[in-house]
């Protein structure tokens, strides 16, 4: 337990900074030029979505079998060498196929940019860069290691600005910076796989138990399902990041791309929360004590909806504060529509909290996959439906819904399951008060002077969190949390 709140800490102060270098980013450095960030987003977003097809199943499979083939040295070293034939076997799988299929994927591209065609192309190296690193990183982990993984893994989140202000000072020219940025995803991928083999080497220990047999049958039947997995997350979830700029323009890829990144802040309380109710959701699954999922899901939920609505609302009056003291925020006003459907969204996500651990490490497991591959299919249809029609806001709508629909399937069936649902009463009645204070601050900055305006939305979020902390139930863990750091 000591190496895992070690571990956890560690890591987590790399993802906050690697958050807050993301966070500058957006803020000061990305909107100088849109059209270039979206030509970066796109390149990078389109890889993720391949990256699974280099991948498959193997960093889930290498974490799930480890332990069949972590008895002695040779046995390690064979299964790691087998996994590694399989990432070989897949890139050249994925590369060749995507030679085959690259000109008919671009033919349906409605991008009116010349250099289009261009720019797809580093799509192949960059998702077999993202591919490699993971399976490494989680290869890694069952060594006990993941902080410095994690730190090596968002090199190219350095490499994107680095090579944004080049290229905006003309220092490099696009297509240099776009090497820029594969030369940091590659410099990650080599590094762990360095690593990786510095990990297996050094642990030579060996162990006098008998290998467990793994049959083939029951590694592939993983390895496949887990494939679907995570590609139906990718194709749920980021699938947008592709079809905006796809459907539209680089430009309005950079806006969407800054909306998204923005709306998802609030969501980072949520990533701890998974991360420390995930061991007590299973032992309770494990020992069958109900009570214990119907605390960690019910609480969780109204502590997170709370914490995410408050961050929203600050989130809200900074995109109104930024265009009047940043000259390159002045044409990005429009994004904040975007920022409240994104994080309305959001904000149901956290409402739902835990549920998809609860489904994880229920006997139902197999239907977190399903959900995901329902919400894949809303989402893509829905994205080339309404972008169509509505540009960018479309395709925040499109994602708007099909994450709404997605939690309310996972919320629907577990309250059928096992009869919990965090969508009582008095959750709806402070999502239905949030909309309507976020109506109000829409509406006072649309129609009165910036100042008054400004103070007016100050005041109405102050009054609405502290209302909701202190005069209510809703969220009381946070409250004592809250009132415990003020008495330090």
């Amino acid at each position: 337990m000591g190496v895992i709140i070690k571990e956890s800490a560690k890591q987590t102060v790399v993802r906050i900074c690697l958050s807050v270098l993301g966070a500058v980013a957006t803020l000061f450095i990305y909107p100088l030029n849109r059209e270039l960030y979206g030509i970066m987003g796109f390149i990078l977003d389109t890889s993720l979505l391949l990256s699974p097809m280099v991948l498959i199943g193997l960093g889930e499979s290498s974490i799930k079998f480890f332990p069949f083939k972590n008895f002695d040295h040779t046995t390690r070293s064979g299964f790691f060498k087998f996994l590694s034939g399989l990432l070989v076997l897949n890139t050249l799988l994925v590369t060749l196929l995507f030679f085959l299929l690259k000109d008919v994927v671009i033919s349906w591209a409605e991008n009116t940019s010349n250099d289009y065609a261009a720019y797809f192309i580093y799509v192949l190296p960059a998702a077999i860069c993202f591919g490699a690193t993971q399976f490494f990183v989680q290869y890694i982990s069952n060594y006990k290691i993941v902080t410095l993984p994690i730190f090596i893994q968002g090199l190219y989140r350095i490499g994107m600005p680095l090579a944004f202000v080049l290229v905006y000072y003309k220092l490099i020219d696009k297509i240099a910076g776009i090497h820029l940025i594969i030369a940091s995803l590659l410099l990650g991928a080599c590094i762990m796989a360095g690593y990786a083999w510095w990990a297996l080497t050094k642990n030579k220990k060996e162990k006098t138990n008998t290998a467990e047999s793994l049959p083939r049958k029951t590694f592939f039947s993983f390895y496949f399902w887990a494939f679907a997995s995570s590609i139906g997350s990718l194709m749920a979830f980021k699938i947008d990041g592709y079809m905006v700029p796809t459907l539209t323009n680089f430009e309005s890829g950079g806006d969407y791309r800054m909306s998204v990144f923005i709306a998802s802040i609030i969501a980072l309380p949520i990533t701890s929360v998974v991360a420390i109710s995930s061991p007590i959701l299973s032992q309770a699954w494990k020992e069958n004590n109900m009570e214990e999922i119907k605390k960690v899901y019910l609480t969780g939920s109204k502590n997170l909806v709370y914490i995410g609505a408050v961050m929203l609302l600050g989130i809200l009056i900074l995109i109104d504060i930024l265009p009047q003291v940043l000259k390159s925020w002045e044409a990005l006003r429009h994004i904040k529509v975007l920022v409240i459907i994104i994080g309305f969204a959001k904000l149901i996500d956290m409402t739902a909290g835990v549920n998809g651990v609860i489904i994880q490490h229920s006997p139902w497991y197999r239907f977190n996959t399903i959900f995901v591959l329902i919400m894949m299919v809303i989402n893509v249809l829905l994205n080339l439906i309404l972008i169509q029609s509505f540009g960018v806001i479309g395709a925040a709508i499109a994602t708007a819904i099909s994450l709404i629909v997605f939690n309310l399937m996972k919320a629907v069936f577990l309250h059928r399951k096992i009869h919990l649902n965090p969508f009582d009463r008095a959750t709806l009645g402070f999502i239905a008060s949030f909309s309507l204070i976020v109506l109000t601050m829409y509406l006072t900055i649309e129609n009165f002077n910036f100042p008054i305006a400004l103070c007016i939305n100050i005041i109405l979020s102050l009054i609405f969190s502290v209302i909701y902390l202190f005069k209510t139930d809703l969220a009381a863990e946070t409250r004592a949390t809250f009132l415990n750091i003020l008495k330090k």
